[in-house]
């Protein structure tokens, strides 16, 4: 009987440690060391000896891996950042620069009250109907209104509606973004960024490669 992870649950292999993300609960935790070869071979859909079975055993039933109908697809993530993009000198409107604190003041509100699963299952509502033209001309246009909103909003400790709102904006001009979550160990940290293939939006390749992504939307 096939051993998964639950559906909500994703998760990065940094090393030794496997970290996880329940997106039910938007929580973090990491799986206990003695678990991690079996956890990990669980992922690579190899076959587990009874002992190892049995070192999974109180992660089975406990939201994290499920048995049967276990959730075995394959996570995917958009290629890894190999450019931020450049914004030009020219500043942005003062409509587009409100649009942007009005997205992003949406997205902090939203991201206080209302379930993270719920915020993600509406990125991916909104990434089906998109239908990409003149990519690169909007994202830059997006992308300087917000970063001009920083200005106005904070933007230390705010990645996540940050790229909730950066997201929204994007796909709601045709422009197929995903909306990353990494993670890093040594000690614990998590960030959230806004790709276009392999461009980074409004932040810097660098920073972001520092963390290994858990989800992806």
């Amino acid at each position: 009987m096939a051993l998964g992870l639950q559906r909500d649950i994703h998760c990065a292999i940094i090393g030794d440690d496997v970290i996880l993300l329940d997106t039910n609960d938007s929580r973090y935790r990491a799986v206990p060391r003695q678990m991690s070869p079996a956890f990990q071979r669980m992922l690579r859909g190899l076959s587990l000896s009874a002992a190892e079975r049995d070192a999974l055993s109180p992660l089975v039933g406990s939201a994290v891996i499920e048995t049967p109908e276990a959730d075995t697809r394959p996570r995917s993530f958009p290629p890894r950042p190999n450019f931020a993009l450049q914004e030009d000198q020219r500043p942005a409107s003062t409509m587009a620069i409100a649009k942007a604190c009005t997205h992003r003041i949406v997205a902090l509100t939203q991201v206080k009250a209302r379930p993270f699963r719920e915020l993600l299952e509406g990125i991916q509502r909104d990434k089906g109907q998109i239908n990409p033209a003149n990519v690169h001309t909007r994202t830059e246009a997006i992308a300087k209104a917000f970063t001009s909103s920083c200005t106005w909003l904070a933007r230390s400790d705010q990645c996540l509606p940050m790229s909730i709102a950066l997201t929204r904006a994007l796909l709601r001009e045709n422009i197929p973004a995903t909306m990353v979550i990494g993670v890093a160990t040594g000690p614990f940290s998590a960030h959230c960024w806004v790709q276009v293939g392999d461009l980074v939006i409004c932040d810097q390749v660098d920073s972001v490669n520092r963390y290994t992504p858990i989800l992806a939307i």
